[in-house]
């Protein structure tokens, strides 16, 4: 018998090859789609997927600089995976659990008949997932910015492209469109925020990335939700990879660079 028809081998090629089969599948499923990992290695850039057994190739977004053991949310681009930023910059969370009332602590697990319309009384904060007023629920407020002339991005640094001030304390929706042209003949990619610190990265409440196709443009926005005070400024931001990059403001007369924030209570 040839080496080559062994019935062992014969089953090694076809466990490869249902491998290779479901690697490429997982990774079609998951495409512009964000997921966790793991930093395994740093030179080379390498992530264990919750999903996947073995740590694949990965390149990181400009500013993040990873060290192994951290937790990162990552993102397919056709088939090179993209490591956005650590878990903590990527998801804010702005929910907080504190005690309330006299004494500080209690526990209500198995109490019953809690007479809520004549036994509470004062103002539950935003903090504390009220409205922090006594009236109920507030007037919706919302805010709007749109780019008004095309801005250069510099290399190598973070631009505020545009910007929000708060009409009032409350917890707010953030939602920043970016819309940038890349007049290089080949692709690149830039990074963007939304967060409170003018031309910085400093306290972002999400990050992302978009990618450039050859003498071309492309849009993409993301959402953030935090507790801002009254008057608080918020940035829409950008980091090109490369000179040549533009935010755009109004081809064709529709604005498509714009930030704008919406209180929700």
């Amino acid at each position: 018998m040839n080496d080559t028809d062994h019935p062992l081998i014969s089953t090694q090629r076809l466990v490869r090859a249902i491998r290779r089969v479901a690697s490429s599948v997982a990774k079609s499923e998951i495409a512009n789609s964000k997921i966790l990992a793991t930093v395994t290695s740093v030179s080379p850039l390498e992530l264990l997927t919750d999903s996947s057994l073995t740590a694949v190739p990965a390149v990181r977004i400009t500013s993040y600089i990873p060290a192994v053991g951290d937790r990162v949310v990552c993102e397919f681009y056709g088939s090179q995976l993209v490591a956005l930023g650590p878990v903590t910059t990527q998801f804010s969370s702005n929910y907080n659990s504190r005690a309330l009332g006299t004494p500080s602590s209690i526990n209500l697990a198995n109490g019953t008949a809690l007479p809520l319309s004549s036994g509470v009384s004062g103002v539950l904060p935003v903090a504390n997932g009220g409205t922090g007023n006594s009236t109920g629920q507030p007037s919706l407020q919302t805010a709007v910015s749109t780019l008004g002339s095309d801005v250069p991005l510099a290399t190598g640094t973070w631009t505020s492209v545009l910007v929000l001030n708060a009409p009032s304390a409350g917890y707010y929706e953030i939602t920043g469109n970016l819309e940038v042209y890349n007049s290089n003949g080949s692709s690149h990619f830039a990074e963007f925020l939304i967060g409170p610190t003018a031309n910085s990265s400093t306290g972002a409440y999400i990050m992302g990335f978009i990618q450039l196709p050859p003498g071309g443009m492309n849009t993409k926005q993301i959402t953030a939700f935090a507790t801002l005070a009254s008057g608080a400024p918020v940035y829409l931001e950008a980091y090109p990879t490369t000179s040549g990059l533009t935010c755009q403001h109004a081809p064709s007369g529709v604005y498509v660079t714009q930030l704008k924030m919406k209180r929700l209570y």
